[in-house]
């Protein structure tokens, strides 16, 4: 599926009940994923927290029987808006580590920089 057709459908699922902004990497953004092409962060604000989703998509698994492996990990920010919740991601790298699973020098500021957001229509 191309890129730009999976980020309308996390965008577009954003209009489940309680979802009042949803954020992921946009390649409209003009910058290239700083996860690379298999890895994506989408943060969802939610009946007023935000949930941060880290998916690392199928890869398969030289083997002589058929076999693939993905992961994804959640980090939620209870009764926290999605601005201020991005905000502290920023500027705590320990909470992006967290999500992602590794030490990451960079932080999450790049990936932020990248995202674009979406309200969903009502």
């Amino acid at each position: 599926m191309p890129l730009y057709m999976l980020t309308a459908n996390v965008l577009n699922a954003s209009n489940a009940s309680g979802v009042t902004e949803t954020c992921a990497y946009h390649s409209d953004s003009g910058q290239l994923n700083p996860l690379g092409m298999r890895t994506f962060i989408t943060v969802t604000e939610e009946n007023g927290s935000t949930h941060f989703l880290y998916e690392r998509f199928p890869q398969n698994i030289p083997s002589d029987t058929r076999m693939s492996i993905s992961s994804s990990r959640t980090l939620v920010m209870y009764n926290t808006p999605i601005h201020k919740a991005r905000s502290l991601m920023r500027e705590n790298n320990q909470y992006y580590e967290e999500l992602i699973g590794y030490k990451d020098p960079v932080g999450f500021s790049t990936y932020d920089e990248a995202m674009i957001c979406h309200q969903p229509v009502r």
